[in-house]
């Protein structure tokens, strides 16, 4: 390729390519377009490049390219710029980034550039993006951002940026997002002075500690069609009445506030069609489980105070991929739908309620099973486990702690090729735990407790483990009667949750792990 010599354009991203990218590439003499984003084993550096060239499109992000942000300050006809998870070199942003006086796209986000967002930044008027969100930019919001008038995308997400949000940012009449997401900014912040933004679609100003002012009732204004919305963490008392009046939203995030009271009705007629995702969670909610809209796909409403039996209606939901009820008050049997859903649902969390009976006892065939995680701990179920949760092919996370389950130990659930996590214990399991068969080896699996059951014998540990590679296990004997067992693997479980967490025992003490 590096001997293309009249090569315009170069885009092979998101394509799966490892190993070293020529660096001669990047000195083609008519390269102008060059994209190899997304390929996460492409390895190799940028070399200094000089005045002559003439790249307009640099496109980076998410490979392994070491890249020397001073040389690209050189490219005079540069407009787009993006380079997120770089492995930058310097870790301030170079004052000389003020000389990309054509950028119109800037992306150095997921890196770890620290210390304040620097002033020269506000030279570079031509922009309509900048992206420098997960870095380490401290310091407060620079006013001088109200004067980047062409700017459509700002996002300063989970940085450690304090203070107040300026009022300034009122001035960038054609913002579409603005997002401030995981900060530590604080202080009180009007919500009129984003209704001058008549363009905007998302704001997320979650996980702050903002105090938001909504005032809007007495007012006749004009309140923009929002697509994704997230007051979390917001220090709200009540649901924003202006909720009533969105037709677009697909993104709303509550989470994290003061408000306290039932549900009101009519949220579930705004934005009827389009409501995909909502997290009410960690309020002060009570009443009956509220039933939204048939299209949502994530319902998040823990940690609230709800109480009550789960209403049928919730088996409408066939769009569900995250339904998380924990924390909560609610009772009753569990209805038999839930088992239904696994073939789009991902995300079971029903922990910490006051359920009784049974688990759904049918869950979907092997071959459109998506259920990654199930947690229904700290609640009264009682019975057998359903032989049919073996269709659930994806599961890596099985929670069942602190029930009346009464059955033998599940050896058909060493089918599961996924499973990493399972948590049996304060249960009424019984009898000996036989060998599996020569397809039953539990190949994944790197947590297990077994304690507080009724189990007796030998713990067949050479069988049960033996396809493992990296597990920590107590130094004590292996007879069912004198211990408890504890597998530990630290490192990461991608899903839609990540991470997950739960309780668990160790030398009789519960300890709460946020990630595991």
């Amino acid at each position: 390729m590096a001997n293309l010599s009249f090569l315009t354009s170069l885009a092979p991203d998101n394509c799966e390519l490892f190993g070293e990218f020529p660096v001669r590439v990047f000195k083609l003499p008519n390269l102008r377009h060059l994209n190899v984003e997304y390929n996460q084993g492409l390895t190799g550096y940028m070399p200094e490049l000089n005045r002559s060239s003439l790249l307009m499109s640099l496109r980076l992000g998410y490979t392994r390219i070491f890249v020397n942000l001073r040389s690209i300050t050189k490219l005079d006809l540069l407009q787009e710029l993006d380079a997120p998870a770089c492995n930058f070199s310097e870790g301030l942003v170079p004052a000389s980034l003020c000389n990309l006086r054509q950028v119109t796209y800037l992306d150095i986000s997921a890196n770890k550039f620290g210390g304040p967002i620097p002033d020269s930044l506000a030279n570079l008027t031509q922009l309509t993006h900048l992206l420098l969100q997960k870095n380490q930019f401290t310091g407060p919001i620079p006013p001088w951002l109200g004067n980047l008038t062409r700017l459509t995308h700002l996002n300063l997400d989970r940085n450690k940026l304090n203070s107040s949000i300026p009022k300034s940012l009122s001035n960038v009449m054609n913002l579409q997002r603005l997002h401030l997401y995981e900060n530590r900014l604080s202080g009180t912040v009007e919500f009129h002075m984003f209704l001058k933004l008549h363009n905007l679609k998302e704001l997320l100003l979650g996980y702050n500690n903002l105090y938001l002012l909504i005032e809007l009732r007495t007012m006749n204004v004009t309140i923009p069609q929002f697509r994704s919305l997230g007051l979390g963490s917001c220090n709200l008392r009540g649901f924003p009445d202006f909720l009533r009046y969105q037709e677009n939203l697909q993104w709303l995030g509550l989470h994290g506030n003061k408000i306290c009271g039932q549900v009101p009705k009519w949220i579930w007629n705004a934005s009827t069609e389009t409501l995909k995702y909502i997290d009410m969670s960690s309020n002060m909610q009570f009443g009956e489980l509220p039933i939204p809209s048939p299209n949502v796909e994530y319902y998040q409403i823990s940690n609230n105070l709800l109480t009550g039996q789960v209403s049928p209606l919730i088996c409408s939901l066939r769009q569900l991929q995250l339904l998380d009820l924990s924390n909560n008050r609610l009772s009753g049997t569990l209805p038999q739908c839930l088992g239904n859903f696994s073939n789009g649902l991902q995300v079971l969390n029903l922990g910490n309620n006051s359920f009784h009976g049974i688990l759904p006892q049918t869950y979907t065939t092997a071959s459109r099973s998506n259920l990654r995680m199930i947690d229904v701990s700290h609640n009264q179920l009682q019975g057998q486990l359903p032989r049919s949760l073996a269709n659930c092919v994806m599961l890596e996370f099985m929670v069942l702690s602190r029930n009346k389950f009464n059955d033998v130990f599940p050896l058909w659930l060493g089918t599961l090729p996924r499973l990493k996590f399972l948590a049996m214990d304060h249960n009424e399991f019984y009898d000996v735990i036989g060998k599996p068969q020569k397809n039953h080896h539990f190949l994944e699996l790197h947590f297990l407790d077994l304690s507080y059951n009724n189990f007796t014998g030998e713990f067949p540990l050479e069988y049960i483990f033996s396809g493992n590679g990296m597990r920590i296990s107590l130094n004590q004997p292996t007879y069912m009667k004198a211990v408890i067992f504890v597998y530990i693997y630290y490192g990461s479980i991608t899903s839609i949750i990540d991470p997950y967490s739960s309780t668990i025992t160790h030398k009789g003490v519960e300890r709460y792990f946020p990630k595991i």
